[in-house]
């Protein structure tokens, strides 16, 4: 391995966490490096849980940049209540002025607000090959039933994070109602850590690199409400979206 990519490495701690809100019961499972637990709260009329098969939490232990750590976030609908669905990812991300290339060499640029984790999700006609956005701006690769909702991503200045909304819809119009025992498929597929160099991340105004203290987490959270609920238009995603979120920023 180059020189430079020794001298980039740091150990990132990433816990991921995962939070279930509906309209009757809650389901709420937090994954992490160090734990997993799982409280169930059992609804009347729906209910849903958030799952990630190929989560290791031990792999999330020591983390460098270049790493790709598979996690395939999905839902599952366990009541006779179709669901709507909706899935927000908070991703920290940082000012960037240089980005260290597999072959050791860096590679300049300037950008800001990108996040620290792109999402990798497996090609449609090679499904062990996974790719993910490459540009130095805040977009993300999902899965083809997920829809990200209008007006986002949303950057927050307080704790550095891109925070993304997506909405369960096969036809990318409408929701789509998640039926008893359906579950979706995941939003994505692994995280890839950028390469970015340790020098050159400026998460808070200066040219410190990795900030000790700072929350590198992801956390994944779904959201689910009945889809039978009266007044209810699945392609008004924007406003159920709202319902849910109780009209805060994200």
């Amino acid at each position: 391995m180059a020189k430079n990519r020794k001298k980039n490495r740091r150990s990132i701690a990433v816990a991921c966490a995962a939070a279930v809100l509906i309209v009757v019961g809650s389901t709420v499972a937090f994954f992490s490096s160090r734990d997993e637990t799982t409280n169930r709260f059992a609804g009347s009329r729906l209910d849903i849980i958030l799952t990630e098969t190929n989560w290791n939490p031990n792999e999330a232990v020591n983390v460098v940049p270049g790493d790709e750590l598979p996690k395939n976030p999905r839902v599952t609908n366990n009541e006779r209540t179709p669901g709507y669905i909706f899935m927000r990812v908070t991703v920290p991300c940082g000012n960037v002025t240089m980005l260290d290339k597999p072959d050791g060499t860096s590679l300049e640029t300037s950008a800001v607000n990108v996040p620290l984790y792109k999402f990798m999700v497996s090609k449609s006609d090679a499904p062990l090959v996974f790719e993910a956005d490459t540009t130095f701006t805040s977009a993300q690769k999902v899965r083809s039933q997920w829809k990200l909702v209008s007006g986002y991503p949303k950057y927050i200045e307080q704790d550095k994070v891109l925070t993304y909304v997506y909405a369960y819809s096969t036809d990318q119009t409408s929701l789509t109602p998640l039926l008893e025992d359906q579950t979706t498929e995941p939003l994505f597929d692994k995280l890839w850590v950028w390469n970015f160099n340790q020098n050159s991340l400026n998460p808070s105004g200066g040219n410190q690199g990795y900030v000790s203290g700072r929350n590198y987490n992801v956390l994944v959270e779904a959201f689910g409400i009945q889809a039978v609920l009266p007044g209810l238009e699945a392609n008004r995603i924007s406003e159920i979206w709202a319902l849910l979120d109780g009209g805060g920023s994200g």
